[in-house]
């Protein structure tokens, strides 16, 4: 099993983009929309590390009163395990 990405909800999706490809150095690598679930997004990379921004497309970002780093979705992948 090994890391494969973090996911955060952001109030804009395209400002955020920006953010991450030209302060932070990420390259954008895709984008999605998950119409049955309401949510555009992207995927970026950071010498390996993913990172996927998601924007509600139904509904406002309400931001959370949080007082600590907050990782909604920590997503994992693995190799299928063969019989020896």
């Amino acid at each position: 099993m090994a890391y494969d990405h973090a996911a955060f909800h952001v109030s804009d999706l395209e400002r955020s983009i920006r953010f991450y490809t030209e302060k932070l150095g990420f390259k954008l690598l895709n984008r999605t929309k998950a119409e049955n679930y309401g949510e555009i997004g992207a995927f970026l990379d950071f010498n390996g590390a993913r990172l996927e921004l998601l924007q509600s497309i139904n509904r406002e970002f309400v931001p959370k009163n949080l007082k600590s780093l907050f990782v909604p979705t920590y997503a994992l992948k693995y190799r299928t395990w063969k019989k020896q």
